[in-house]
């Protein structure tokens, strides 16, 4: 686990391990930059494909790349709550009001199992080369910031980039994910600039490459990503060996960004999504482009010139590292008790927070300037309380995979219809029940004991922990707030991580190859990828037909039968022909495909809201009684309150 001036040396090409090594750390770059830049996967038609492939490349790892090491302890323990997570959630779908969403779900959860165990394997090839396992984040990172940043710079599309509030949604289509995917991806980087011993070339476009990402993320606006930020920077400075350094790296990174945030500011300052909006991003593209090369010139100065100058012995590095720490809290301490004085003391800011906290709606924040600070106002609060009492109602089994977006229309006190809580625990304790959450904690705890005993064998396994366990800390911090687990693209790549974080533990080339479990193994995931195949074409099928149901909507009709074929559980594809045939005028072929969807999921409010608008024409009493279940379902919806309210009127002229 020593340092070695280039993570792939050429002259070590020749050995079969860092030839597969490379391979794979090219795959998972491609592979993790794709998701990136298309919306993080979170829709059908991206992320499937990207499943097979991630199946069938470590079924292929599996069966034939070398392995000498042996998964126990906490790493076997990790892989297989992690697995076993995913498999509870397929199996809810026997009880989920929503089988096809939980069935969806539970290949998010495979997935993340395979990327753990791809992120665990390339380490393991690259033994004392660990570390070069993080370039398929920071490759991922450049190649999405890069052309984010070119795409702010020249495109027009003003409400594809920004949220109606001037915050980011460009390129995964939620400012939250947005700043989660940069984090990820920066923490990993600033670990290879202050512990790799890679030439300082490289490293000084690391750390310019680490400053683009922060003003991405400011450009973000994301609240949650602030105490995660604050989180994850703690965890890297406790867990690195050499403070100094890692200090140094994330203050070049960090201050070149300065000059650029009153210009990255103007952007929210401007408070919406119209063409005005345009010459701003313009100017932030140029801000983030021009102090990135700051960045970069001022690192090959510190880098390439300063550092190999500077002699410090190993006690006074130390020393140095532990006094900025100790400086950097003192700060944080004394700041943050003067910060909460001036609001009334700490009965008074806690007292505000909560009220903040369990106020319907969300803040107007444009009036403060900016729209990071201590307002914690949104409707998360109400999706919680649901969440909650999904699993409270149902503790062995929760609602069901999928199943938070039924309860929360049932039960909701905002005009928000969320999928998902906007917190993993919230959400897999809510639709998995004890069994679920317990999967979650053993996972994350068993990974995070898993890295942390890795540490002692030597200061590459440190470094490789140190930037690993970061970037995890903050995917949990705002995955506990925010609408992460079901966007492949932002989770992936952290689990991918903690994978690498743990790979030093199973070393051990006196253990039993175990080629035949491997094989077993093999043969489960390559079942996983054809599972997936009939999934993602009806996912596609319904795309074109929805691309196509105006100009041809026979087509699209067929198109819609196809995809509900290939997918027996889904009711979209049969509520979205419903809608095709009564536009066609054909009411009953509307009404038959509107009760096959009825039949998939029975408490779908959208098909009982259809259904009550087709039989309006033909039977009242039978409109109403549709109308009755949508309410039932929906009490708060004014589409339904307002359709209901005209069947009544309809009933009393009759």
């Amino acid at each position: 686990m020593g340092r070695h001036p280039n993570p792939l040396a050429w002259r070590e090409m020749s050995d079969p391990r860092t030839r597969i090594a490379a391979l794979l750390l090219a795959a998972v770059s491609a592979l993790f930059a794709w998701w990136g830049w298309k919306q993080g996967a979170y829709f059908g038609s991206v992320f499937y494909p990207g499943a097979i492939f991630a199946f069938l490349l470590l079924a292929l790892v599996l069966a034939l790349a070398p392995f000498e090491g042996r998964l126990r302890g906490p790493v076997l323990v990790a892989l297989l709550a992690l697995s076993a997570l995913a498999g509870w959630t397929l199996l809810s779908a026997l009880w989920s009001p929503v089988p096809a969403p939980a069935a969806a779900y539970a290949w998010h959860g495979f997935l993340y199992a395979a990327v753990f165990g791809l992120g665990l394997w390339a380490a393991h090839l690259l033994r004392q080369h660990m570390l070069a396992a993080f370039t398929p984040l920071a490759i991922a990172g450049a190649v999405v910031g890069i052309a984010t940043v070119v795409v702010l710079a020249t495109g027009t599309d003003v409400s594809w980039y920004l949220h109606e509030d001037a915050t980011l949604r460009f390129p995964i289509g939620y400012r939250n994910a947005n700043a989660a995917f940069w984090m990820i991806c920066l923490w990993p980087v600033i670990a290879l600039v202050a512990e790799s011993d890679w030439r300082w070339e490289l490293r000084a476009l690391l750390v310019g490459l680490g400053t683009v990402l922060v003003e991405l993320t400011f450009l973000s606006q994301s609240r949650a990503s602030v105490p995660a930020i604050a989180v994850a920077g703690l965890v890297f400075l406790l867990l690195s060996r050499n403070r100094l350094r890692a200090t140094v790296a994330m203050a070049l990174i960090a201050l070149p960004a300065l000059p650029a945030l009153p210009t990255l500011l103007d952007v929210y300052h401007y408070g919406r999504d119209d063409p005005g909006v345009i010459p701003l991003l313009r100017d932030s593209a140029k801000a983030i482009a021009g102090t990135g090369a700051l960045s970069l010139a001022v690192a090959a100065v510190v880098l390439g010139g300063v550092a190999p100058r500077l002699r410090l012995g190993r006690r006074t590095t130390s020393s140095i590292g532990w006094a900025l720490a100790i400086a950097a809290s003192l700060t944080v301490l004394i700041g943050g008790a003067a910060f909460i004085a001036r609001h009334g003391g700490p009965v008074s800011f806690v007292d505000q927070r909560l009220e903040e906290f369990n106020r319907v709606g969300y803040p107007n924040l444009h009036g403060q300037g900016i729209r990071y600070g201590v307002n914690v106002g949104s409707n998360r609060h109400d999706f919680w309380r649901v969440a909650a009492r999904q699993g409270l109602d149902s503790p062995l089994l929760g609602g069901g995979g999928g199943s938070f977006a039924v309860a929360y229309l049932e039960q909701r006190r905002s005009e928000e219809s969320p999928k998902e809580p906007h917190s993993v625990e919230a959400l897999i304790f809510g639709e998995l029940g004890f069994p679920g959450l317990i999967m979650l904690v053993v996972f994350l705890g068993a990974s995070a004991i898993g890295g942390l005993r890795v540490r002692r064998l030597g200061p590459g396994a440190v470094a490789l922990v140190a930037g690993a366990l970061a970037a995890a800390a903050h995917w949990l911090v705002q995955a506990s707030v925010d609408w992460l687990w079901n966007y492949p693209g932002v989770t992936a790549p952290a689990m991918f991580l903690l994978g690498v974080a743990v790979a030093p533990a199973v070393l051990n080339p006196n253990a039993d190859r175990g080629r035949r479990v491997r094989l077993v193994c093999a043969s489960f995931l390559v079942a996983l990828a054809l599972f997936a195949v009939p999934l993602f074409l009806s996912d596609r099928y319904v795309k074109r037909a929805r691309a196509e149901q105006r100009d041809s909507p026979l087509a699209a009709i067929a198109d819609f039968d196809r995809a509900a074929e290939l997918n027996p559980l889904a009711a979209e594809p049969l509520l979205a022909k419903a809608m095709v045939e009564a536009r066609l005028g054909e009411s009953e072929p509307a009404l038959a495909a509107l009760r096959e969807a009825l039949g998939r999921e029975p408490r779908n409010v959208a098909a009982y809201l259809l259904m009550a608008r087709e039989l309006a024409r033909s039977d009242l009493p039978a409109a109403r009684r549709a109308t009755g279940h949508a309410l039932a379902l929906d009490p708060t919806d004014p589409n339904v309150k307002a359709l209901s309210r005209r069947l009544s009127k309809s009933a009393v002229k009759r």
